[in-house]
């Protein structure tokens, strides 16, 4: 929504979203990481899979862009 939005990936809102959002994935998997890179994989070798669940290369990027804010 906040991308629909014109919302900036470096917006304060848009990073609080990224940073809950790595906090419910870590609390549920524990390594973040390690679940962010096997999701990656995934999706390469699976792009028609991730178009099912809403993801296309501009949300990731918009996503990734926002996690990137966190470090």
């Amino acid at each position: 929504m906040e991308m629909e939005n014109g919302t900036s990936e470096n917006d304060p809102v848009v990073i609080e979203l990224a940073r809950e959002w790595k906090k419910q994935i870590s609390a549920l998997f524990g390594d973040f990481q390690g679940i962010s890179q096997s999701a990656e994989r995934y999706y390469i070798e699976h792009p028609y899979q991730a178009a099912e669940f809403g993801m296309d290369a501009k949300l990731y990027q918009y996503i990734r862009t926002a996690l990137e804010g966190l470090e």
